[in-house]
Parts: structure tokens; sequence; C-alpha cells
């Protein structure tokens, strides 16, 4: 009997309660974490273009030799997906909007600018986390052109 109460004793103490309610949170967000994957937005580049890997995996080719102009700006409207995806922290995919009807976007949602190339497929939209990491790759950007000799309006 004796063992009885002190393992209902266990039960009501608040460090137990606490531990296993920290451990089931735990494995929660473990769990939404791995079934999500990763949910970034990747830019990278190389000589001859970049490239913006969504979320899913799916990486979409910026060339430089189809690029007319690039060009920073806020951010007003980002429309609506047309096919794209979103998360809380990113947009990725075709989306629509008035100023470019549809196009290809991978940005930071919380992020206020951001770099609208026009290229032969039409506009594509990136950023960064964050405004002054974006404004770096603008600058980056056209330097790049500029070293390479790129054909490319910058504004």
């Amino acid at each position: 009997m004796n063992n009885s109460k002190t393992s209902d004793n266990s039960k009501n103490n608040p460090k137990v309660k606490l531990l296993i309610t920290l451990l089931i949170w735990i494995a929660i967000i473990f769990c939404i974490s791995y079934v999500r994957g990763n949910n970034s937005v990747a830019i990278s580049w190389n000589g001859s273009g970049m490239s913006a890997k969504d979320p899913s995996g799916q990486t979409y080719q910026i060339n430089f030799g189809d690029t007319d102009s690039m060009k920073l700006i806020s951010v007003s409207d980002y429309g609506n997906a047309a096919g794209g995806s979103q998360n809380p922290s990113y947009r990725w995919g075709l989306w629509k909007n008035d100023a470019y009807g549809i196009y290809h976007i991978y940005a930071a949602s919380k992020t206020d600018c951001c770099i609208v190339f026009s290229t032969n497929d039409g506009y594509v939209v990136v950023n960064q986390d964050t405004a002054d990491e974006t404004r770096n790759l603008y600058d980056y950007l056209k330097q790049l052109f500029d070293e390479n000799g790129y054909k490319i309006s910058v504004s």
C-alpha cells in the first residue's frame, strides 16, 4: 500500500507534470519539423545565373543571359498564389498580381523589399531574409553583371 501512495504522489508532483509536458512539446515540435522539412527559400548563384530553391526542393534557374533588367523595389502587393505556395515565412512558385501578371517568386514574406528580374520567361521576384541582406545581394549582382559583361539594365 505504501508503494501505491508513493506512485500517486509522483503523479501529482508539479515537477513531474512539467517534465512530462515539456517532453511532449519537444516531441511535437520535432515531429512537425521533420514532417515539414526545410521551410526556407535558398538563393544561390554561379557564373551564368542564379538558382532559387523552394521548400519542396524544386529549383528555378534564372539565366543572366536571358535577363533584360533588374531592379530593387519596395513590396506593396505580392498578389495571390497561382500554382505557387507559401508558409508563414516564405512564398514561392507562380504568383499573380496586377504589376507583373503571373510571375515566379522566391521570397521571405516579412522582408519589405525584393529584387525583380525581367527575363525572357517573364518576371522573377527574389529576396533574402532581411532587407539589408536583399540590398547586399542586389549590390553584389550589380557588381557581378559589370565584371562579367552582362548587358542588364539595373535600376
